[in-house]
C-alpha cells in the first residue's frame, strides 16, 4: 500500500515563499513511505504519471520541489524545473494512487 505522506514534510519547513514567486524559494527532495523519490527527469516518470519506486535521489531541477501556501489556503508543490506554470496533482488513493503534473490552473483546493 503506497501512502503520499508529505504532512509531516510541511510541518518542518520553515520559511515558505508567500506566493508563486519561485525565485525566493527553498527547495527539496521528497522521499515517499516506499523509499522512492518523486522526479519529473525521464526515467522517474512513466507516461504522464511520477514513480514512486526510484530509490536514487535526484538533486537536478527534475528533482527539486517546493511547497507554496498556508494553513488557510493549502499548499501547492511545485517542481523546480517545471516552473510556476505547473502543481503535483494526486489522482485515487491508496494503491491506485498516482502523482502528476498538472496546470497551475486546475488545481483545486481541498
Amino acid at each position: 500500500m503506497k501512502r503520499f505522506l508529505f504532512s509531516a514534510l510541511l510541518i518542518m519547513l520553515v520559511g515558505l515563499a508567500n506566493a508563486a514567486d519561485l525565485s525566493k524559494a527553498r527547495w527539496y527532495t521528497i522521499k515517499v513511505s516506499n523509499g522512492g523519490y518523486l522526479s519529473t527527469k525521464s526515467g522517474y516518470t512513466e507516461g504522464l504519471y511520477l514513480l514512486l519506486s526510484n530509490t536514487t535521489e535526484d538533486t537536478s531541477d527534475n528533482g527539486l520541489w517546493t511547497f507554496i501556501g498556508n494553513d488557510t489556503d493549502g499548499y501547492s508543490f511545485y517542481n523546480k524545473a517545471k516552473g510556476e506554470k505547473y502543481v503535483l496533482g494526486m489522482t485515487g488513493s491508496e494503491a491506485n494512487g498516482r502523482a502528476k503534473m498538472v496546470p497551475e490552473t486546475n488545481k483545486v483546493s481541498v
